[in-house]
């Protein structure tokens, strides 16, 4: 269960009370756009919003939320978003749904805030999923973040048999029939097996 944030905010000679500030603040910084908009983020952050505080009973993070808006990461990581940041006993991490998902600017929002690219599970994840954006992502991962083409998916839980030994990028790219996938993991060098 969440804790509810009770802090008080001081505006002037009037005291607000803000018990309301985890709720209402993942739903305005997961909406934000502009650079104005920014300047409520940084008041937010600064006066007590825990960014870091799921959005939800599954976890999600307000950056987790927005990871397919390049403007919405960017000024997450400038207001104190953790780019790290795991749940899932560790399989799930913004790197693995970033590779999963995001597109090749977020990637690069990303490095430069120190998100750890090199994690497992990040590189087999983005050959995953065969839409057009994962090739530049995976790209741009084995030429700038020194991801392993061998990399191979493993779960952080023994007893997760669904996701122990699902293999490298080329073994994902496979299991959704992804002949682009596959073709670009050949010409750089990925092998059937380890």
């Amino acid at each position: 269960m969440r804790q509810k944030q009770t802090s008080t905010l001081e505006i002037g000679k009037r005291q607000i009370f803000l018990p309301w500030l985890s709720e209402l603040g993942t739903s305005l910084l997961s909406s934000l756009h502009g650079e104005k908009s920014w300047t409520i983020a940084r008041f937010l952050v600064t006066n007590g919003f825990d960014i870091e505080h799921p959005i939800d009973d599954l976890g999600i993070s307000v950056l987790e939320k927005v990871l397919d808006d390049p403007e919405k990461v960017l000024g997450l990581s400038k207001v104190g978003a953790n780019p790290n940041m795991t749940k899932d006993n560790g399989t799930c991490s913004i790197a693995t749904l970033t590779a999963s998902y995001a597109p090749r600017g977020v990637v690069k929002i990303l490095v430069r805030a120190g998100t750890d690219f090199g994690r497992r599970n990040v590189f087999p994840r983005a050959a995953l999923f065969s839409d057009t954006e994962r090739i530049p992502v995976m790209e741009y991962l084995l030429d700038n973040c020194l991801v392993d083409i061998q990399q191979v998916e493993n779960s952080y839980m023994k007893d997760n048999e669904i996701l122990i030994g699902r293999g490298t990028a080329l073994h994902m790219a496979v299991s959704v029939n992804s002949i682009k996938n596959v073709r670009f993991l050949l010409s750089k060098g990925a092998a059937e097996a380890r």
